[in-house]
């Protein structure tokens, strides 16, 4: 795809992919996740948790809970410091067509990557608790002079990837395309309509400046 291709998908850390993604994807950061009458816990399993997180597990459930909705806003402050998203990411993963004699190799995704939030039961790093499959594909603002021909090569790749044994998990992936310049706005309604989602280096710089 050439150096300034290769350069922009090396330029993508799995930081700098959580940056882009995380607000959008998982909503607001560091959420309780239980409520004091809530009743799908065991006190087997509150002992655990309150074991393991430091508090006195020789009580009743309500007695539990009530010690932890006490500390929530602490119990969430000491896991938001340390805890985010993981992320597993993989670089040009194969595109097959067909098996055996008639196997063919259509293209390679860019990026694909799964994003998971932190959750120990009570509390969840982010609003949503599901992980999140993404390809994303990188595009140079040149290629954007022929949107239609990116459309068309998305569509096709949609078709035949598939890194999942589950046919249904894969219908799930949220299709991404970035580019290190801002796209042009014609390109973004003409993808956003054909449901890719748009990731530039407007997106990265906006996240930057709500950072500083």
């Amino acid at each position: 795809m050439g150096k300034k291709h290769d350069e922009i998908v090396h330029s993508l850390t799995k930081e700098k992919i959580k940056e882009l993604l995380k607000e959008d994807l998982f909503g607001e950061l560091g959420v309780w996740g239980i409520n004091p009458s809530e009743k799908g816990f065991s006190l087997h399993q509150l002992n655990e948790i309150a074991d393991r997180d430091g508090f006195d597990n020789n009580k009743t459930v309500k007695e539990l809970m009530a010690d932890y909705q006490l500390a929530k806003e602490d119990v969430i402050e000491a896991n938001k410091s340390n805890k985010d998203l993981s992320i597993k990411k993989e670089v040009e993963k194969l595109i097959i067509k067909g098996e055996g004699i008639y196997k063919v190799t259509k293209g390679y995704i860019d990026i694909f990557c799964s994003l998971e939030p932190y959750n120990n039961e009570l509390f969840c790093s982010y609003e949503s608790r599901e992980s999140r499959d993404v390809v994303i594909e990188v595009k140079k603002l040149s290629d954007f002079e022929d949107t239609g021909a990116i459309i068309r090569q998305l569509n096709e790749y949609k078709e035949y990837f598939n890194p999942f044994d589950s046919y249904s998990r894969t219908r799930g992936i949220l299709w991404c395309i970035y580019c290190d310049k801002e796209i042009p706005e014609e390109s973004k309604e003409m993808l956003i309509d054909e449901g890719y989602k748009i990731l530039s280096e407007m997106n990265s710089q906006e996240v930057e400046n709500e950072n500083t």
